[in-house]
C-alpha cells in the first residue's frame, strides 16, 4: 500500500495493461534532480503487459535526490513484469508495490519472440532474468511484495509462466538495502526450465561490496530462500531480522562468500531440516533454527536450536495473518517488526 502524500508525486501513472505510460515515465527522469527526490507514483491496479523496466536515462543523484518508484498513497499497484536497472544507475528506490514476476508463455502464437523454441517454460525469458536486479550504488527495496508465481496455475490455456529467481544481484552493487518486504513463491524446477533452475527468492551472487537484507518474510522458494553464493560472492553483508520458512534450504552461504553476518532471525523448515548450510565463513548469532546449522566454517553464538515439533508456521502474511508457534526462547531471538503470534 502506498505511503506518503499525493503532493510528493512528481508523475502519476494510471493503471494500464499498456507498457507505454510507465516506460515513458521511468525513461523521462530529469538528468539532474536538483537535490530533491523524483517520485513516480503508480495508481492502484495492474501496470504493464509483462513489461521490462530498464531505465535509459537517470536514476538518483544522491541519498537526498533519489528516483523513487512507488504506489500512489493509499493505493496498491502491481507491476507485471521485471525491473532491470543498469549497473551504472544509483540511488534508485522501489517501495510499496507488488511485482508479479511471471512472464509470457512463448508458445502462444500472439507473442512474436525469436527465442521461442516450443513450450519449455523459460524460453520467453531466455537469460532467466530475475524479477528484480539489484545493481549500482545504494539501491533500496522497501515494503515490497515479490510474487514469483509458483503458487498460481500455469497450465494449458494460461499464457503466463513462473520466473525463476525473484531478486538477484548484478556486478557487485554497493550499499543496497532490502527491507520489510514479502519475497515468496519464487522458482521453477530444473525439469521444466531450459537450463539451470537458479530458483532462489534472493540470490546475492555478485554482492561483493556489502549490503543489508533486513526484516523480510521469505517463504516457499523452490531452491533456496537466500543463496549467498558465487564469485565474488556475498561479502560483508548483513542478514538480520528475517523470517524464512519452507525453503529448500532456507539459506546457504557458499562459494567465495565471506565476512557476512546472520543474526536475530527465525529459520523454520519442518520439511527438510536444511535451515542454514554451506561451506563459506560467516558469523551466525542470536537466531532460532528448527534444525542444526550445517556449516562448519561459521562462527556461532547465542543461537537457539529447537526441534521441528516445537515450531510451526501457519497463515498467509499477505492477508496480515501469520502465526508462528514456537518456544518463547526461540521467538525472543527475532528482532524484526512483523507481528508473528506466539
Amino acid at each position: 500500500m502506498g505511503t506518503g502524500t499525493a503532493a510528493e508525486c512528481d508523475v502519476v501513472v494510471p493503471a494500464s495493461t499498456s507498457n507505454t505510460a510507465l516506460t515513458n515515465a521511468v525513461n523521462s527522469v530529469p538528468a539532474n534532480l536538483g537535490g530533491n527526490h523524483y517520485v513516480i507514483c503508480m495508481r492502484g491496479g495492474n501496470h504493464g503487459n509483462y513489461i521490462s523496466i530498464k531505465p535509459r536515462t537517470n536514476t538518483g543523484d544522491s541519498a537526498s535526490a533519489r528516483l523513487i518508484l512507488k504506489s500512489y498513497p493509499g493505493e496498491q499497484a502491481s507491476l507485471r513484469g521485471e525491473v532491470q536497472p543498469s549497473t551504472s544507475y544509483n540511488f534508485f528506490t522501489l517501495r510499496d508495490f507488488q511485482i508479479d514476476g511471471r512472464f509470457k508463455r512463448c508458445s502462444n502464437g500472439s507473442i512474436p519472440n525469436p527465442n521461442c523454441g516450443g513450450d519449455v517454460t523459460n524460453q520467453g525469458n531466455p537469460n532467466m532474468r530475475p524479477s528484480l536486479r539489484v545493481s549500482g550504488n545504494a539501491m533500496e527495496i522497501i515494503n515490497m511484495d515479490f510474487a514469483g508465481g509458483n503458487d498460481l496455475p500455469n497450465g494449458v490455456g494460461n499464457d503466463l509462466i513462473n520466473r525463476s529467481t525473484c531478486i538477484a544481484y548484478s556486478q557487485s552493487p554497493t550499499n543496497s538495502l532490502i527491507e520489510h518486504s514479502l519475497i515468496h513463491n519464487c522458482g521453477i524446477p530444473a525439469a521444466v526450465s531450459a537450463g539451470d533452475a537458479d530458483a532462489q527468492c534472493i540470490y546475492p551472487l555478485n554482492a561483493g561490496n556489502g549490503g543489508i537484507i533486513r526484516d523480510n518474510l521469505i517463504w516457499d522458494c523452490a531452491e533456496a530462500g537466500i543463496l549467498a553464493f558465487g564469485s565474488p560472492g556475498a561479502k560483508n553483508m548483513l542478514f538480520e531480522k528475517n523470517i524464512l520458512w519452507r525453503g529448500g534450504p532456507n539459506m546457504t552461504i557458499n562459494g567465495a562468500s565471506s565476512g557476512n553476518t546472520v543474526r536475530d532471525s527465525l529459520f523454520l523448515d519442518p520439511t527438510n531440516g536444511k535451515n542454514l548450510r554451506g561451506t563459506a565463513p560467516s558469523t551466525v548469532t542470536n537466531n532460532c533454527l528448527d534444525s542444526p546449522i550445517n556449516n562448519s566454517a561459521v562462527t556461532t553464538s547465542g543461537n537457539v536450536i529447537v526441534s521441528p515439533s516445537q515450531a510451526s508456521v501457519s497463515g498467509d502474511p499477505r492477508t496480515g495473518n501469520l502465526t508462528i508457534t514456537a518456544l518463547s526462547t526461540c521467538l525472543a531471538k527475532y528482532g524484526g517488526t512483523w507481528p508473528i503470534g506466539t
